[in-house]
């Protein structure tokens, strides 16, 4: 396992893209809430750039968590991840030496927040 576990002191939720049919029988693309886990965070780069006005901040992370079945079935294009109100594409999934302890994910930071959806009544 991981030398230090008192680093995963942070929780970060992967979401599942699912395209659904609308009422007008177009496909809409919807994410939902998959697991909610702990992880640790190191951050390797950071850009700010200016785009239609709007300062804009990225950042490349790589986010620590441990093993299971459900994530060892990730990959980059139907999942991403919600950190401390930011949403992160996955870049890389990575279990070092294949030892199915710990899953090492790169990702980059979409710098636009993570709004909570309305529920539908």
């Amino acid at each position: 396992m991981m030398n230090d576990p008192g680093k995963m002191r942070y929780k970060l939720t992967f979401q599942q893209l699912t395209v659904i049919p609308d009422d007008k029988c177009e496909q809409i693309e919807v994410w939902t809430n998959l697991i909610t886990v702990h992880c640790a965070v190191s951050q390797f780069t950071g850009t700010e750039k200016v785009q239609a006005r709007q300062e804009i901040t990225e950042s490349d992370v790589t986010f620590t968590v441990r093993w299971s079945h459900t994530l060892a079935a990730l990959n980059e294009q139907d999942y991403r991840i919600i950190f401390k109100g930011k949403i992160y594409d996955i870049l890389f999934i990575n279990d070092p030496q294949l030892a199915h302890e710990k899953l090492m994910i790169s990702a980059k930071e979409r710098g636009e927040n993570y709004v909570v959806p309305e529920p539908q009544s």
